[in-house]
């Protein structure tokens, strides 16, 4: 093993300290990007694929001198947080629920005070996944906080395949299936992308078993059949992104969208078009995204107002572009989509009954 350059060892104290890719850019008056580059190398040399193996490794092989706290007191801050650093987060072998006669793929990954469900995006793959050194960062991390709970939706990673795509109502349905597998009551419920539109779904439907909803990168919509909203693509251009998609599955797609920054970096590309071809295939992730395509969640759901804690019926509702969407709010008062509907039985007030009095005529 070659020795690490001055460098390198500065970025591992820093690494080792807490400190993130931007924050040790700016210590070092480097470029985020240059960081990342001097991260790689040791890397390399050290044999490991994550920032925390990185400075565990170092530490071990005395390239690292992490404090260490005085008997009888308070550790240092920056002992505390390497220590962080170097503590283990556990990471479950990968096991499968069965649901309906499909075997949806799960892991936990760390053990923290709270369960927190992760939602990924419209692809996902628990094995490949962990091959990306920001991926195992990224879950390590939050699995020193919580019991983080993490599964590829049906059709798409290590679970079954099916015909065409997943309906929400069965995503849903799994990521309930998953959390009574790990022993989940109760659960934050984190949402990135695509798995947003499910999160809040899971959340209107079984408001009992969600502690807190998060959501990263979501969006209400992601295509627009008029001028509303602004913000979402024509469907006509999200139609011709999904051809495009399907044409050049296997290929970095859009990483110049996803991660401008990596577009130059090889490894990366290739580890995402890795992840691509084993998540999915060319037909199955045409019929994901059509299915994402027609999604509108802007109508509030009213799960959360709903006495008792019961979600009121969801119905599929077909907006302008006819496709089936996600619940729209149901009112069976008549009210429109995100409007109270007066509830009289729990408005209303109890009257109080006066008692009537005779009137006794005078007497003269």
């Amino acid at each position: 093993m070659r020795d690490l350059r001055e460098r390198e060892l500065q970025i591992l104290r820093l690494i080792a300290d807490g400190m993130s890719d931007r924050a040790i850019a700016s210590r070092l008056n480097l470029s985020a990007e240059t960081v990342r580059w001097y991260n790689k190398e040791p890397y390399l040399t050290l044999g490991v694929t994550s920032r925390t193996q990185a400075v565990r490794r170092a530490a071990a092989l005395g390239l690292l001198d992490l404090p260490i706290a005085p008997a009888g007191g308070d550790a240092p801050p920056s002992a505390v947080v390497a220590a962080g650093a170097l503590a283990h987060v556990s990471r479950s072998p990968i096991q499968y629920v069965e649901r309906g006669g499909v075997y949806i793929a799960y892991q936990v990954v760390g053990s923290g005070p709270v369960d927190l469900l992760f939602f990924h995006g419209f692809i996902s793959h628990l094995e490949i996944g962990w091959e990306n050194p920001e991926y195992a960062a990224f879950f390590e991390q939050l699995g020193r906080v919580a019991r983080v709970i993490l599964f590829d939706k049906r059709g798409v990673g290590l679970s079954d395949r099916v015909r065409g795509a997943p309906t929400l109502e069965q995503t849903v349905g799994d990521a309930v299936a998953v959390l009574d597998a790990v022993g989940s009551k109760r659960a934050f419920v984190l949402g990135t992308s695509e798995g947003g539109a499910a999160s809040l779904l899971l959340a209107m439907q079984h408001p009992t078993r969600v502690r807190g909803l998060l959501l990263l990168g979501a969006t209400a919509r992601v295509a627009r059949t008029g001028a509303e909203p602004a913000w979402a693509a024509p469907r006509e251009e999200f139609d011709r992104r999904i051809e495009a998609l399907q044409q050049s599955w296997g290929q970095p797609w859009s990483i110049e969208r996803f991660a401008p920054t990596r577009l130059h970096d090889e490894s990366f590309k290739a580890w995402w078009s890795r992840l691509l071809r084993g998540a999915s295939s060319p037909s199955a992730v045409r019929a994901v995204m059509e299915v994402a395509r027609d999604v509108d969640v802007s109508a509030p759901p009213a799960a959360a107002a709903h006495p008792h804690g019961r979600a009121p019926p969801a119905r599929r509702s077909r907006g302008p572009g006819g496709g089936g969407a996600l619940p729209r709010r149901t009112d069976p008062g008549g009210a429109p989509p995100g409007v109270p509907r007066r509830r009289p039985h729990l408005l209303r007030q109890r009257r109080t009954v006066r008692p009537r009095h005779r009137r006794v005529p005078r007497r003269a």
